[in-house]
């Protein structure tokens, strides 16, 4: 006997046949991958890409990330930065993927990434450094060596990698070089303004070594706070800083000459000029002006 469906009956089944064959479907490609791949994985999405990642004869992951991001490569290598600490743990601990294309690939911790712990990079933040925002400092133009060539992530300026450690990586030398490149052994991180005190600061270094008095007057008298960044004041002369008391009129056998020729830096006063120097001036002490006191004469 023949038995007739009615039409709706005919669709509600040919719709659970459908339906069933879509569940079947996705459990049997659920078995395959668990979810679809990060965006800058997108490439890779399909069962026909799996081993692209997943490798057949190890259980891990590594060698195939690590022959595809030569740059994490490149820090392994060199054993600095973050990677490079990170022995024992396979990529997959903190770069998992399956979880959807928006997802960024970095599992930065349970309290995020604004609670990474920077010193796990080698480079511990300090100072006004650990009150910035990552990407003030993470951004393209702060990053520089042999390693961005080989930064994967597009863009690359995204990367978290290519930062430099030296102060001039990232901020301008208003020194233009001519005190080195040791930032710190003059200036602290709390307050970049803030360098070190009379006695710390190495004026050894610059063209006006501090002698006798001058090493320990304040810094500020010297320099003026607010163009000292490229500004030096002018040293070449003793009346460059200091009011000459002679008014240009102190000479030695009818020429000008420099202060140092009667003073020294261990002690402005009393000069060094004596009877034997006073001969080379228009009056050459003789007989009993020999003994006179200079300030029988010479008012202070």
């Amino acid at each position: 006997m023949r038995v007739s469906l009615q039409p709706w009956k005919s669709g509600l089944v040919v719709g659970l046949v459908l339906f069933g064959l879509s569940t079947l479907f996705e459990v049997a490609r659920a078995q395959i991958s668990p979810g679809p791949l990060a965006q800058p994985h997108a490439e890779l999405d399909g069962s026909t890409r799996c081993t692209s990642c997943h490798t057949r004869t190890e259980e891990t992951m590594d060698p195939n990330c690590l022959s595809c991001h030569g740059e994490i490569q490149h820090r392994l290598d060199a054993g600095a930065g973050f990677h490079a600490k990170q022995t024992g743990e396979e990529c997959a601990t903190c770069h998992p993927d399956h979880a959807g294309r928006e997802f960024e690939m970095i599992f930065w911790g349970k309290q995020g990434r604004d609670a990474f712990d920077h010193a796990r990079t080698d480079w511990p933040l300090t100072g006004k450094h650990a009150g910035l925002e990552c990407r003030t400092c993470h951004r393209a133009e702060f990053q520089k060596g042999d390693v961005v060539p080989l930064i994967r992530k597009r863009p690359p300026g995204e990367s978290w990698l290519g930062l430099g450690t030296a102060c001039a990586d990232c901020h301008q030398d208003p020194h233009a070089g001519s005190l080195g490149t040791d930032c710190a052994s003059c200036h602290a991180t709390t307050d970049w303004k803030d360098v070190a005190e009379p006695g710390q600061f190495p004026h050894e270094r610059t063209a006006f070594p501090l002698r006798g008095l001058h090493a320990n007057v304040p810094c500020a008298s010297c320099h003026d706070p607010e163009t000292a960044w490229g500004k030096k004041p002018a040293f070449a002369l003793c009346a460059d800083c200091h009011e000459d008391p002679h008014a240009g009129t102190a000479t030695l056998a009818g020429r000008a000459v420099d202060c140092a020729s009667c003073h020294d830096e261990q002690g402005f006063r009393p000069s060094t000029f004596n009877s034997v120097r006073h001969q080379e001036t228009s009056f050459p002490l003789t007989g009993g002006h020999r003994g006179v006191a200079c300030a029988s004469c010479h008012t202070p």
